[in-house]
């Protein structure tokens, strides 16, 4: 009666007793194995081996479970012969100690070094190369201290084998996987296991040096196993060759942090004189956390464009070299920094001028580390405008009303109100006027760089005059900085009477003015006429018949007086009137002028002089003399008038003219 968990390999008589035998069924009291001997004489005798293979799964002993650990075979021996004593036909065997014995190849696989932050996946390969099942096979991965600390279960996934369920035990510090029963692998050759894949992410944050450890550890209710270390050689089974069975792991970290940086200016196009805004932003997309970040904002690279103002973040501050060095320590993975950097367009900047601004990301964690050329570089460009507010003022001296022949001084002022220089500024001047003047001079505060065009060229003009200036420096337009001022003094003079009006506008060429209401002057002068008349008089006298004599004459006989009238200007005198008082001893014998007309008056009165207008010269001869008096006294004035505007005049004293003859004789 073959027991269960049985197969029948074999059966052997040692004797040699032929012999047949039908196969029983193991287990089945109703279908035992029947061994047909035959015929066998009085003192035979015969030993038959059975040879049967026990199932690996047939259950061993466990401790603490009866039930398992034993087998029974009964056998019983019977003819056609009568046999008289039965009590030693019947044979049994009680193997009591049934054990379960299993080689458990198990082996690690993994990576040898990982980076912070990325996942890793550690292979555990488990095959049972038998003889017996291994019962309730467990698969345990203890973790070691730093990989508790620093690794996250993510999960498993199991090949050649189904059923198996893992979990992760924080508390006990590892993951523990349920094979269930596991029959052996027939035969040596080919693994025929079956893999558990076990994947954990890396704290970005584990530093770097750090070696993670694990162990493996098999487990089963086998009453006996252990771990094989050689299995035979697949290309010859009669050899062993010896295997890395690997039940403890080391993994060792690295760092890697791809930084992220990005520069932007705000805003993009920014006026010389303002403010700019430089946003820098490091993004840490990880793996792992990037140590001791550092970013540079190489400011002093265009030192004579920017300068430093103010960071949003504190730790930013400008060192010897005018960078803006910014600490940001470590910037965990997937984290993100950002600071203000503020700064001001210098005035001078030239419009047009692209500041290219570079910042330089550093950390001690790879790839981007301290040396310059490993660091993380990127930039940002400023497109520099230009908006100077130009304001111009102007002003003339005398105020008002300017006497003819007298300068009239114009001052114009221009002012740079910012906030960027002015490059080249123009001023151009229109002068209208009614009448004929004349553009004496023009000067500036600085003469070495500034440039006039004149129209027409300095001299007399026909009421209009244009000039146009500007400051230039080698041919290259020349700056007027902020809050500076650059004045031009201009000279005129009239001759007549007229109304100068004088317009100024500024501008630049090369930028914006915010502000052109204060771009325009215009000043007003009225030129008034005046005319410097003088007179002078002569006499000649007869001191005898035919004998003239100067300033002298004989009572009786003639004489002539000759009064000149001149206009000295600058203006023309119009309605000349030159009177000449005659003593009351003369007679007025003619009158002669070389323009105008004369009345001849009555002589000796003060209210009816001699008159004449608009004469140059004035010839009253043949004057008999009175003999009351040895000395004669004659006085002349000129005046002009003009119809509406009474002259004034440069001098009062030679619009008179006296002339003292000396009576001689008396006839």
């Amino acid at each position: 009666y073959l027991p269960a968990g049985v197969v029948l390999l074999s059966i052997t008589a040692t004797g040699g007793t032929p012999f047949s035998y039908t196969g029983g069924t193991p287990g089945d009291p109703t279908d035992p194995l029947v061994i047909n001997l035959g015929t066998v004489p009085a003192g035979w005798s015969d030993i038959l081996e059975i040879e049967l293979l026990v199932d690996p799964s047939v259950r061993g002993r466990i401790s603490g479970m009866a039930q398992y650990g034993f087998m029974r075979n009964d056998a019983t021996i019977e003819s056609d012969t009568f046999d008289d004593d039965w009590s030693d036909n019947l044979a049994s065997w009680l193997d009591e100690d049934v054990l379960n014995l299993s080689y458990i190849f198990v082996e690690k696989d993994g990576p040898t070094t990982a980076v912070a932050g990325t996942e890793i996946e550690y292979e555990i390969f488990v095959e049972n190369r038998g003889p017996s099942t291994a019962f309730n096979l467990r698969v345990k991965d203890w973790l070691g201290p730093e990989s508790q600390q620093y690794l996250t279960f993510l999960g498993y996934y199991v090949e050649n084998a189904s059923g198996v369920s893992c979990t992760y035990s924080e508390h006990w510090g590892g993951v523990f996987c349920n094979r269930g029963d596991m029959v052996p692998h027939n035969g040596f050759g080919t693994p025929e296991g079956f893999s558990i894949y076990l994947r954990f992410l890396v704290d970005p944050s584990t530093p770097v040096g750090t070696v993670l450890t694990d162990t493996v550890e098999i487990l089963t209710d086998n009453w006996e196993w252990e771990y094989i270390t050689q299995i035979p050689d697949p290309l010859d089974p009669t050899k062993f060759i010896v295997v890395d069975s690997v039940l403890n792991w080391e993994t060792e970290i690295t760092a890697e942090a791809n930084l992220v940086a990005t520069k932007a200016s705000v805003p993009q196009k920014v006026v010389a004189g303002e403010q700019v805004k430089y946003v820098l932003t490091v993004t840490n997309p990880g793996p792992s956390d990037a140590e001791n970040v550092f970013v540079v904002d190489h400011f002093g690279e265009w030192l004579d464009e920017l300068e430093f103002e103010i960071s949003s973040d504190p730790n930013c501050q400008l060192d010897i070299n005018n960078h803006v060095n910014c600490w940001v320590g470590t910037l965990p993975a997937g984290a993100t920094w950002t600071a203000d950097i503020w700064g001001r367009v210098k005035p001078s900047v030239f419009p047009g001028t692209v500041i290219t601004n570079r910042v330089a990301v550093r950390s001690d964690t790879p790839p981007y580390t301290a040396d310059p050329d490993n660091a993380l570089w990127t930039a940002t460009e400023t497109y520099v405008l230009n908006a100077a507010d130009l304001k111009v003022q102007k002003f003339g001296k005398p105020d008002g009303e300017v006497r003819a022949g007298d300068l009239l001084t114009y001052t114009i002022i221009v002012d740079n109100l910012g906030p960027s220089d002015a490059w080249g500024p123009v001023v151009q001047d229109m002068l209208r006027s009614d009448g004929d003047f004349t553009l004496v001079s023009i000067s500036s505060s600085r003469p070495n760089d500034t440039v006039c065009s004149v129209t027409p060229p300095i001299g007399s003009t026909d009421g209009a005059l244009d000039f146009t200036c500007t400051l230039v420096e080698n041919s290259d337009p020349a700056p007027l900085v902020v809050s500076d001022r650059w004045v031009l003094t201009v000279v005129v003079t009239a001759n007549e009477t007229q109304d100068i009006n004088n317009t100024v506008r500024v501008w630049s060429e090369y930028g914006l003015d915010p502000d052109t209401s204060n771009n325009y002057a215009l000043v007003e002068h009225d030129i008034t006429d005046v005319s410097d008349l003088v007179v002078a008089k002569a006499a000649m006298g007869l001191v005898a018949p035919g004998e003239w004599e100067e300033n002298a004459v004989t009572a009786g006989l003639s004489m002539v007086y000759t009064v000149t009238v001149a206009n000295l200007g600058p203006s023309t005198a119009e309605n000349v009137v030159l009177k000449d008082r005659l003593p009351s001893w003369l007679v007025v014998t003619g009158v002669e002028a070389s323009q105008g007309a004369c009345n001849t008056g009555t002589p000796g009165s003060a209210v009816d002089p001699l008159a004449c207008g608009q004469e140059d010269v004035l010839r009253c001869g043949d004057a008999p003399v009175d003999h009351r008096d040895n000395v004669l006294d004659h006085f002349a004035r000129v005046d002009g008038r003009r119809p509406h505007l009474l002259d004034r005049e440069i001098g009062i004293g030679p619009n008179r003219g006296q002339v003292r003859i000396q009576v001689v004789a008396v006839i």
